[in-house]
């Protein structure tokens, strides 16, 4: 398979529709996701013999890069995946051209030219703000759509802000320097800054001076900075200064003196942040209100009080883009989780990436520290700005109050509340068609017209023998633990010997972020090695004293216990019951082993409850067979229950009788027509089945023993 003939198949599950767009690097296409129902960008790197692994390395990075960058203004990568021989990047799809073949027709209107740059620089401020320098901006890697939207593409050569270049010592004739950038492809000629000509260092000002030869090309209709070869134009941009005369008539003096600025040659001497630049073309645009723009411009930011966090958002691209798409589809998302799973962050997430679409405002309300039912309506009104009135019931308030908005509502932990926030939900739904509804939960709301979303844990490594950094640093949960462990310790990385520890770290840790980030917060005074080794005793070695942190989250017990509290009797026994099973389990085998004196469909009725509230994570056997099971952390609290239990002795028998019955009815099996579906279901209780040989070993049990290893 070649990257240039994909039409009409298809690569993972999209089906490729046609080509959009190819450079040297690859090729884009336009693709149908079949399972979420939406168009999608392929963006395909040709890999093998088509190009080397600085390439893949560079493609890869730029993944990460964008996975990072949740912004109206940059454009969503929803995976990176392989497919034959081609990786691949699944992005939103975007309508429209690049600013490079609009500015094919010449230069641009100055006040469409303003509104275009705006966005730009809007974009890059949100990348320098998350530690990204895109290094390669240029009318190409712009797309505008036809009501002037702006989306700035290809991070392909980003670098996070600290990451040094190889700096090349010794004076070079400007031809020499010219050949060697060109050759080692470090940006674009004719945007590419001095210091990235040079090899020198690099930070957000290499990025200012790309985005003023952008500004002059638009305004201009020509490049800054020209030349018949490459190399004439990488001289130039080192030796000479923009031909200012090109600029038209009229160019006001303040926008001459930015423009200059963004292309001082000296990096000390350029302007230093990109946020002064949107500042000063956001004035310069205020003024010029009365003249006409045929390209929309971004909206203000809508009011809010959505709470601010002082470490960056990792991964989760895919959620937020899902969620963004529901939300533009139902009105009420719930996002369910088990504790410390992300919900609150993710949900803060999205809600400031849909600002633009609620003018009236995103409110959020943490129902967590809420103690009466009846405070829940006092406090979405506080945080909505809606006061009460007298001799009307506060609900009703809300719902007069917003039914002319167009507002989304952010109920943060509803599962502690869930009579009042269904309630809510159901009065705003059925007399506030403007305003939206996003809330967190361990379980559903259970109205009419709720969507709900299950918040994963994160992508933890694969189970592999040769675990290096470079072949786990795209996944989730360790770029949660690097980001988290650099804060704890400036400076961290995970070097190859490291590596073994933090994936299996992640795994052990389920991928639960609160976990993971717990865990990566004692690297300030343990090694990799040593976390890994105490995870036995997790409980106490996963906690925080950040006073900005949530009570809850404060430690990893607690956020269990958060959930457990809500738990009826009923639920809590049944709860530590469950985790006498290793490896996963059945229904069937629950009630047999777990039932005792319940009967079966108040076993049933129980088992569901802990499944809607996240406690349980249900599977898919490979015969089809439905299964079930804990996540490691959880099972080990339950342990904990069941250890204080009277009856922990009892149910370890039933444990153990009924996999011997189970083995023993296998046996016979195991040489006949039903041979391999025998073997799979032994194969997905193998753990059970040590657990049951340990019984026998650990107690009276020496016959059954000997007829379990007999039978198996």
């Amino acid at each position: 398979m070649t990257i240039d003939n994909l039409i009409g198949r298809k690569l993972s599950h999209y089906r490729i529709v046609r080509k959009i767009g190819e450079g040297g690097m690859g090729v884009v296409y336009q693709a149908r996701d079949p399972r979420l129902e939406r168009d999608v960008a392929l963006k395909l790197l040709a890999t093998g013999t088509l190009v080397g692994s600085d390439a893949r390395h560079r493609f890869r990075r730029e993944a990460l890069a964008l996975s990072t960058l949740n912004h109206p203004n940059i454009a969503t990568v929803y995976d990176f995946d392989s497919g034959g021989d081609a990786d691949f990047l699944v992005m939103e799809l975007i309508h429209g051209e690049t600013l490079a073949e609009k500015l094919r027709g010449g230069a641009i209107p100055g006040v469409q030219a303003l509104a275009i740059v705006t966005q730009i620089a809007e974009a890059l401020e949100f990348a320098h703000e998350q530690g990204v320098i895109h290094r390669d901006l240029k009318p190409g890697n712009v797309m505008v759509t036809a009501a002037g939207f702006v989306k700035v593409l290809d991070f392909g050569l980003a670098r996070r802000r600290g990451a040094r270049a190889t700096t090349r010592k010794g004076k070079e004739a400007w031809g020499g320097v010219a050949a060697l950038a060109l050759s080692q492809a470090m940006g674009t000629p004719g945007y590419m800054s001095p210091e990235q000509v040079r090899g020198l260092s690099q930070d957000s000002r290499t990025d200012l001076f790309a985005f003023g030869c952008v500004l002059f090309e638009c305004l201009a209709g020509r490049r800054a900075y020209e030349g018949e070869t490459a190399e004439d134009v990488i001289v130039a941009v080192l030796t000479r200064e923009p031909r200012w005369s090109a600029l038209p008539d009229g160019v006001p003096p303040g926008l001459r003196s930015l423009l200059a600025r963004c292309l001082e040659k000296d990096q000390e001497k350029r302007l230093p942040r990109i946020g002064e630049a949107r500042s000063e073309l956001e004035a310069l645009l205020g003024t010029r209100r009365h003249i006409p723009i045929r390209f929309a411009r971004p909206r203000s930011p809508s009011p809010n009080n959505l709470p601010a966090s002082g470490t960056s958002f990792i991964g989760r691209g895919a959620e937020v883009a899902e969620c963004r798409g529901l939300l533009s589809r139902t009105r009420l998302l719930t996002l369910t989780g088990a504790g410390g799973c992300g919900k609150t962050r993710l949900a803060v997430e999205v809600g400031t990436s849909v600002l633009a679409d609620f003018p009236d405002g995103v409110w959020f309300t943490d129902l967590a520290p809420i103690r009466e039912d009846a405070r829940v309506f006092q406090a979405v009104a506080a945080a909505s700005g809606v006061s009460e009135e007298p001799q009307r019931a506060l609900i009703d308030t809300l719902a007069g109050a917003l039914r002319e908005k167009r507002t989304l509502l952010i109920l943060d932990n509803c599962d502690g509340h869930l009579g009042p926030c269904s309630d809510l939900a159901h009065a705003i739904l059925r007399s506030c068609p403007g305003v939206s509804l996003l809330a967190t939960s361990r379980e559903a709301l259970r109205i009419s017209g709720e969507h709900l979303c299950l918040v994963p844990p994160l992508q933890v490594p694969p189970r592999d023998g040769n675990v290096t950094a470079a072949a786990i640093e795209a996944v989730e949960s360790v770029r949660l633990f690097a980001a988290r462990a650099e804060s704890a310790k400036p400076g961290f990385t995970i070097a190859d010997r490291d590596a073994p520890a933090v994936a299996d770290i992640c795994r052990r840790l389920d991928g639960i972020p609160l976990a993971i980030e717990l865990a990566a917060s004692r690297v300030a005074v343990l090694t990799a090695e040593e976390i890994r080794a105490k995870l036995d005793h997790r409980f106490r070695l996963l906690t925080t004293d950040r006073p900005e942190a949530p009570a809850r989250h404060q430690t990893l017990r607690a956020a269990i216990e958060w959930s457990y509290d809500q738990l009826t009797p009923g639920e809590r026994d049944l709860f530590a019951d469950l985790s006498i099973f290793e490896g996963g389990f059945t229904l069937e085998s629950a009630a047999s082993v777990c039932g005792g004196a319940r009967d079966e469909f108040v076993v049933l009725d129980l088992f569901t409850r802990l499944l809607d509230k996240s406690l349980l994570v249900a599977e898919t056997a490979e015969d089809g067979t439905p299964r079930h099971r804990y996540l490691e952390t959880i099972r080990e609290y339950a342990l904990e229950k069941l250890a204080l239990a009277a009856t922990a002795d009892d149910l370890r028998q039933r444990h153990r009788d009924y996999f011997l019955a189970v083995a023993e009815k296998a046996a016979p099996e195991l040489t006949g027509p039903h041979q391999a579906s025998w073997l799979a279901r032994l194969d997905a209780d193998h753990e059970n089945l040590l657990r049951a040989l340990r019984t026998c070993a650990e107690s009276p049990g020496a016959v059954e023993g000997l007829r379990l290893a007999a039978a198996l």
